[in-house]
């Protein structure tokens, strides 16, 4: 019997080596750097994907870009083991309003108007398509270009991180029964601004001056307010910054730990959990002034010829804030949006989406310790984790000692490091780690393995 792919409720029908009844902590390595992975032994092929879209003046060429590669994640979710999973997606915008500044607020609301002439919108505030059934007519890339496209007209304080909490936490009516408890949650950002979600509407007054308070009116509030920064004292004082990160005690924004804790708190697991970006490169930072003499910041990718106007050039300032929110999670991925088009980002997160969903995949390179034997061996600590009505349980489990024949190791479970080209093709070493139980063993459906290696 190979490695278990479909699971049933658990039975405790083997050794106390392939059971047990109380938390064990995994034994990790201590590497100079670890490569971690952590995936369901159960595949889940129930996905939904959130796009959030800035609509702000500067991003119409992206959201082309993105309506005419989107097909591209589609077909990369259709290699998946039993092709393509069962979807919902749905379409959001940046745009949360800002007081008397932007009086447009979509208050995180499921788009799915018709954007472009003679286009067929999903039936529904979202489209779903689920084991054949489908709210749409045509293909799923024409229904998404149709209401991808949302416009230029939105607010220009991007308040990315609030549209997904907004979407997410049930306070829109209209957004009923995108979000389901056991799917997957996938929620890929596209924006050339740093977030900008904002507890105080204050925040937003339309002073514009820039010996004021509040500063002038103008995006730089959301790095002056949101990112603090080694460098310069002054937040306005043009130079560059390092080590720059979210502020946790704004007087206006939102600390970006509290978006995470939401998204987290939506599922059992975070592994239920993908994020992904499309948006400015976090580094270099650099405070500098525009053709005002007002202080803004440089962009981190691409060029423009004045700061604070990106015209037709791709530019984006450093996502400070959505990077931050990314690092926190287990499965996630920023790619730039600098690009002449959104092509190559698509193809990244399309690889990422669907190496996600299959599991087992080692992203980065591992460190060999025999390399005069054929392929890589790892040193690795894998661990299976439970969590039978809410008790986390861990088991440590070996290496197995027949990985030529592994489901006749003596020490099942075990797990093994193979090589998949076509599992793992976008991967450092294209490795892959499997598990293996004992013939008619049962494993709850909630069953996890994470596991950490010596990277290179």
């Amino acid at each position: 019997m190979p490695r278990i792919r479909s699971v049933m409720p658990f039975v405790c029908l083997v050794t106390a080596a392939a059971c047990i009844d109380r938390p064990v902590t995994s034994v990790e390595p201590e590497p100079f750097k670890e490569e971690k992975t952590e995936f369901p032994l159960q595949i889940n092929r129930d996905l939904d994907l959130l796009f959030v879209i800035d609509n702000s003046r500067s991003m119409t060429p992206e959201q082309d870009s993105l309506a005419v590669n989107f097909y591209r994640l589609i077909n990369a979710l259709e290699t998946l083991e039993g092709g393509l999973p069962n979807l919902h997606i749905g379409v959001i915008s940046t745009d949360m309003g800002a007081g008397d500044s932007c009086i447009t607020n979509d208050g995180g609301r499921l788009q799915a108007t018709p954007r472009v002439d003679g286009c067929s919108p999903p039936d529904g505030n979202f489209i779903s398509d689920i084991g054949g059934v489908r709210n749409y007519s045509g293909t799923l890339a024409d229904t998404f270009s149709c209401i991808a496209r949302l416009g230029p007209n939105g607010c220009g304080f991007e308040q990315t991180l609030a549209s997904v909490r907004a979407a997410l936490d049930g306070s829109n009516p209209g957004n009923d029964g995108f979000l389901r408890d056991n799917a997957m949650l996938g929620i890929v950002f596209i924006t050339d601004e740093d977030d900008c979600s904002t507890f105080d509407p204050a925040m937003f007054t339309t002073v514009d001056d820039p010996s004021s308070t509040i500063g002038a009116l103008s995006s730089f509030r959301c790095f002056e307010f949101g990112v603090e920064c080694e460098g310069s004292a002054d937040p306005r004082a043009p130079g560059s910054r390092e080590n720059c990160r979210p502020r946790a005690d704004s007087p206006y924004m939102d600390d970006v730990d509290e978006f995470v804790s939401f998204v987290r708190g939506l599922k059992q697991f975070e592994s239920q959990v993908l994020v992904a970006a499309i948006t400015g490169n976090p580094t270099p930072v650099r405070v500098t002034t525009d053709d005002r003499n007002y202080p803004c910041l440089d962009y981190s990718c691409g060029s423009a010829p004045v700061c604070g106007d990106p015209g037709t050039l791709p530019a984006a300032v450093p996502a400070i804030r959505l990077q931050a929110f990314l690092d926190t999670f287990a499965s996630s991925t920023l790619t730039t949006i600098c690009n002449d088009d959104l092509s190559d980002a698509l193809d990244r997160i399309a690889s990422f989406f669907a190496r996600a969903l299959k599991g087992g995949c080692i992203v980065g390179p591992v460190a060999d310790l025999d390399p005069a034997t054929d392929g890589v061996q790892p040193d690795c600590a894998v661990t299976e984790i439970r969590d039978p009505l809410g008790e986390r349980i861990e088991q440590v489990l070996p290496a197995c000692d027949d990985p030529v024949d592994p489901q006749s190791s003596s020490n099942l479970p075990c797990w093994r490091v193979i090589e998949n080209l076509d599992k793992c093709t976008d991967t450092a070493q294209h490795l892959e780690i499997e598990v293996f139980y004992p013939d008619g063993a049962s494993v709850p459906p909630d069953t996890r393995i994470d596991a950490r290696c010596v990277g290179e």
